[in-house]
């Protein structure tokens, strides 16, 4: 019956394993399209770089599919904008606690809170005041692309 709980979870994270990451996964499963771009703008997206000019297949081989996209129009002209997101972290205090232990896994001594009051969860038990930590999703870079080329960009620095 265990199994029956796990199974879908495991297939969830095999397939976000298997999930396109980095320019080189995402070259090697769209050759085609890489081998169409000029050799100038091959560089750029190996090294997961883009330029004014760029189409969004090429957009999409060096950043990966955008988070959302938007559309708008400036100057009489319609465009689509491509946002990416980043992953920001959030300190939260919690009422019902927090623990000091090992979680599961070698190694793993974090300190997490929950909010289910005290009792055993899947980090260890949850007993008293404390903290977390999560991760709000904020963006941080955009493409813009006027007639499927793009016009401008900016790309967001880790902190």
């Amino acid at each position: 019956m265990r199994a029956f709980f796990v199974l879908p979870f495991l297939a969830l994270f095999a397939a976000s394993c298997s999930s396109s990451q980095t320019p080189d996964s995402r070259i090697a499963k769209n050759p085609k399209i890489f081998r169409a771009l000029e050799l100038e703008q091959q560089s750029l997206v190996e090294v997961g770089k883009i330029q004014n000019g760029m189409t969004p297949a090429a957009v999409f081989l060096a950043w990966g599919g955008p988070d959302r996209k938007a559309e708008g129009e400036k100057d009489g002209s319609r465009y689509e904008q491509w946002i990416y997101n980043s992953l920001s972290p959030v300190v939260l205090q919690s009422a019902w606690g927090g623990w000091s232990g090992r979680g599961w896994g070698p190694g793993w001594s974090v300190r997490r809170s929950g909010i289910a009051g005290p009792g055993w969860g899947p980090w260890g038990w949850n007993g008293g005041m404390g903290t977390n930590v999560a991760y709000i999703p904020s963006a941080s870079s955009w493409v813009k692309f006027i007639n499927g080329k793009v016009e401008s960009w900016q790309r967001g620095r880790p902190e």
